[in-house]
């Protein structure tokens, strides 16, 4: 007998022919998408059964096999997505259908039948964490209770949030004593048992603070947390926070280790990769009070060990220019407390005239309770001042200071609900400036962005001065940087910067002794980053007579990729000029 290659090959090639036909049979080949369109159920009920069927865009994927076999997949896909919301009698035809001339459709009719509720609910812990507060505030808000339609997804996820809770708080050793799901067809109920026992909560041991970047002594002031507190992510997170938030390192990595011998111990060690030593930042910008600018910042982030370091910035622009220097050394809390040697020379040009100023001292900053910064400042101040009234006038002084401030707000850049505080005494005495003069000044500025419906906002603002100084002085002695004025982006729109206060008979200005200012401005979402506004500003800075000065205008606001920027139109009522463009950039608090 003859052994014949081709013919065998031919043999199995039938053969597989053969064995193939069955399962072919009955099997449509879509040759391009197809809709899918559930009748009978919506909403959740209706996703669930389009996630199961892994159907998007409510269309059947091209090249898609349906027949006998799919249709059989499709139906116990589709039982597993109303079983899993609670519906466990339900009716369910699929089917395609000619529904229009153009192409088929895939129709899927449901009845879901009566939904299945819960009869008897039980969750609740035991061992050492059961009474603590993070486990009973879940507890008492659980997504499901009992009376309400069985939801798989719902009682899965309690289980997970009951771990998560657990890892959390530091019970690493909680299991699940019970959890039982019972469902009854026939009554259309259910009944959960959901047990756990939390087990001990481990504590914190050693925590290593790892750099050779600072002294020991400096990072021991960074330190929140202690050896043999109860262990809490939250607070772990919040150490790694301010330590990332110092400025010292650019990155912070916690590692946690457990002793074998003491398993409900936990380490931490928090790897510290020091920051670059030195950054500089150039900057350009235009607002309409100072016009076109631009500047530096340079920061030298360590000098030393001890986290000593400073700030050098530098800025020119239309109106004026600065120079800025501070000499940082760290206070108790590194990150909010410190003493800060301050040199400041700046050049003023507006309505009263031109002003060199020159101050130099030192200041101590410190975070009381709720957030509030507080500050202390002695400043040798040397003012070169050319008036247009033809007042020149050269004073030198030692101002004391005392300054409270608070800012929350809910985003740092584009707030939508949030306040600034800011209260301020400063004053000096006769034996300490020449011309020789007593003043004391108070100053509170406050502004507050409230949330209101549909996303829109409403803005206040408000801003208080009052100068204790004799009459006879206030000319004559009071440092022109000192005497209040309004105007502006940030005070009064509709007028030129800082244009606004006392003037003499021929017109020139003076500034005054006291001030009083508001703003009211109300925000409408438009599209994407865009809104409009409408406000209202009024206020006035004198000596002894307050002559208010109003404004309206409109504006629109853009939330840039920097920050959110200002464009307004606005018209002073109380003054003969033309409407007038204001332009602004930078956060509302």
């Amino acid at each position: 007998m003859q052994f014949h290659p081709a013919r065998l090959l031919a043999g199995l090639f039938l053969l597989l022919q053969l064995m193939a036909a069955p399962a072919m049979a009955g099997e449509e080949v879509m040759e391009e998408s197809e809709p899918v369109k559930i009748v009978g159920a919506s909403g959740a009920l209706a996703d669930n059964v389009r996630a199961h069927l892994g159907i998007k865009d409510d269309r059947i994927p091209v090249a898609f096999s349906f027949g006998s076999n799919t249709l059989e997949s499709w139906q116990q896909k589709t039982r597993h997505a109303l079983q899993a919301l609670g519906y466990f009698s339900p009716e369910i035809r699929i089917a395609r259908k000619q529904l229009d001339e153009a192409e088929r459709t895939v129709v899927i009719d449901l009845k879901p039948g009566p939904p299945t509720l819960i009869e008897t609910f039980e969750v609740r812990l035991e061992g050492p964490g059961k009474d603590d507060p993070w486990f009973r505030e879940y507890l008492d808000d659980l997504p499901l209770q009992s009376g309400d339609r069985l939801n798989q997804g719902s009682y899965e996820t309690i289980k997970s949030r009951l771990f998560a809770l657990a890892n959390e708080y530091g019970y690493f050793q909680a299991r699940l004593e019970r959890h039982k799901l019972v469902v009854n067809p026939e009554t259309h109920s259910a009944d959960i048992h959901l047990v756990m026992a939390t087990g001990p909560r481990n504590h914190l041991g050693a925590i290593t603070l790892e750099t050779d970047a600072l002294t020991p002594e400096l990072l021991s002031r960074f330190r929140l947390l202690e050896e043999g507190e109860a262990f809490d992510n939250n607070r772990i997170f919040e150490q790694q926070q301010l330590l990332q938030q110092s400025g010292y390192f650019r990155g912070v990595v916690v590692e946690t280790n457990q002793d074998p011998e003491q398993p409900l111990i936990t380490n931490l060690v928090y790897k510290l990769e020091p920051a670059k030593r030195y950054q500089i930042k150039f900057n350009t910008g235009y607002s309409t009070d100072l016009g076109a600018r631009v500047g530096f910042t340079l920061n030298n982030r360590r000098i030393n060990r001890n986290g000593n370091h400073y700030n050098l910035s530098a800025q020119i622009a239309q109106q004026g220019h600065t120079f800025n220097f501070d000499y940082v050394i760290p206070g108790q809390n590194p990150v909010t407390d410190n003493l800060t040697l301050n040199f400041q020379r700046l050049r003023e040009e507006d309505d009263l005239g031109d002003n060199v100023i020159t101050w130099f001292g030192p200041v101590w900053n410190r975070q009381l309770a709720n957030d509030w910064l507080n500050s202390y400042s002695l400043r040798y101040g040397d003012e070169d001042f050319s008036g247009r009234s033809g007042q020149d006038l050269h004073s030198k002084y030692l101002l004391a200071a005392i300054s409270l401030r608070n800012v929350e707000k809910d985003h740092p850049l584009f707030v939508t609900e949030g306040h600034r505080w800011s209260f301020e005494v400063l004053g000096t005495t006769s034996a300490t400036s020449d011309p020789s003069v007593d003043f004391l000044q108070f100053r509170f500025d406050n502004k507050w962005v409230l949330p209101l419906w549909a996303d829109h906002r409403l803005l206040l603002r408000g801003h208080l001065g009052s100068t204790l100084i004799k009459d006879e002085d206030f000319l004559d002695a009071l440092p022109p940087s000192l005497r209040f004025r309004i105007g502006g982006d940030n005070t009064l729109r509709g007028y030129d910067y800082n244009s606004v206060g006392t003037r003499n008979s021929d017109g020139n200005l003076l500034g005054g002794k006291h001030l009083a200012a508001g703003s009211i401005e109300y925000e409408i979402p438009v599209v994407d980053r865009w809104a409009v506004a409408a406000f209202v500003d009024a206020g006035d800075a004198f000596i002894d007579k307050f002559d208010i000065k109003r404004s309206v205008g409109i504006g629109v606001r853009w939330q840039s990729p920097v920050g959110p920027v200002r464009l307004d139109l606005a018209k002073g009522l109380d003054d003969p000029e033309e409407f007038r463009i204001h332009i602004s950039l930078g956060p509302d608090l």
